[in-house]
């Protein structure tokens, strides 16, 4: 079934991508927080631990990614809908990123403890330890709820194209309130933060002789590494999410040029570019009334005219009539003055006569 398939797509797209974003930083932190590179069984347990872990969290996400959107997939792949319907599921929809991205959340923050409770039927694992992943955790969290976010956007644009949804009109209370600027401010403070606990704990394991501390050079080569690799990652998703966006506003401008009044840009958001997106919709929607409105105006002219026209022939033969007939009143009366002319010749011989 579609719907089905539709909603394994989106399930691996925006898991395999927050995990491949991620997964290095995050997987690396809980092997050294919880000592498991220390030898063969910590680390064969602890991958096994990670693995368990990383199996609970995804069911979690599959058990609300279900009650959020599993339904709507359904209808909108699997049977004609109603204008009415498919409103409720442009809406539905529409809080869609918001709700992947809050999951995303106590996902990470109780994924990298979760690690730890299933280690512990293998290995000692202390309350320290235990902690330090979950502070990883909490701060990572925030990383994910903005990967799920962008890449539950993305999927949008996608599926309202294919099922045009972008031409469903609603009130603009619908759509989230989540502009650029904060965005990307919310991205640079959680990396901000992230880089910023990442180097204190590294701090903490070199000075608690968990690592080698004559190499710190190594390790703060390593984690810049890991940091810079999360950051363009995640720089790569924004942009292509503005990109995307663009690409859309991009079709409706040069349909316009082109003449076409019809189509629509597909607006999954309130951002800048989601606002002007509208405006061009708006504007489309005020040409194609105001072309309506001058059709419509040229063809009742066209009609008078034709009226016009129609009361000018007739005019026209109405004055041949009256010429016609003034004409034979001229004759009639020519012919009369002939007679009385005659008449009254005829009454001077009679009177010259009688004299």
């Amino acid at each position: 079934m579609k719907n089905l398939s539709e909603f394994w797509r989106l399930t691996i797209i925006l898991d395999g991508i927050t995990y491949l974003i991620l997964a290095p930083i995050g997987f690396i932190g809980i092997f050294i927080a919880g000592d498991f590179f220390s030898d063969s069984h910590r680390l064969t347990f602890g991958f096994i631990s990670l693995l368990l872990a990383i199996i609970l969290n995804t069911i979690v996400g599959l058990i609300f990614r279900k009650k959020f959107i599993y339904q709507d997939l359904k209808d909108l792949y699997s049977k004609e809908l109603s204008l009415e319907e498919k409103k409720r599921i442009k809406i539905n929809l529409l809080q869609y990123p918001l709700k992947e991205g809050l999951v995303m959340i106590p996902r990470w923050v109780l994924g990298f403890p979760s690690t730890m409770f299933f280690a512990q039927f293998f290995m000692p694992i202390t309350i320290q330890q235990t902690a330090w992943t979950m502070a990883m955790g909490s701060i990572l969290a925030i990383l994910g709820f903005y990967s799920n976010y962008f890449n539950a956007e993305n999927s949008l644009n996608r599926i309202f194209r294919e099922k045009d949804l972008g031409e469903i009109e609603i009130d603009d209370k619908h759509y989230l309130n989540f502009s650029l600027r904060a965005k990307l401010l919310g991205i640079i403070s959680a990396f901000v933060i992230t880089t910023a606990y990442s180097y204190t704990y590294l701090a903490y394991i070199l000075k608690s002789n968990i690592f080698n501390p004559d190499n710190y050079l190594f390790y703060n080569i390593v984690l810049s590494l890991l940091l810079a690799y999360t950051l363009i990652a995640f720089a790569t998703i924004f942009i292509s999410s503005v990109k995307q966006n663009l690409a859309e506003l991009k079709v409706v401008v040069e349909s316009i040029a082109q003449g076409d009044l019809t189509v629509t840009g597909i607006r999954v958001t309130s951002d800048e570019i989601g606002l002007v997106n509208k405006n061009i919709n708006d504007m489309t929607h005020y040409l194609e009334n105001l072309v309506q409105s001058i059709d419509q105006s040229s063809n009742k002219i066209s009609d008078q005219a034709l009226g016009l026209s129609s009361s000018a022939e007739e005019n026209y033969s109405s004055i041949g009539e009256v010429n016609k007939t003034i004409e034979e009143l001229a004759k009639g009366a020519s012919q009369q003055a002939e007679n009385t002319s005659i008449s009254l010749n005829e009454l001077n011989q009679l009177g010259t006569k009688i004299e």
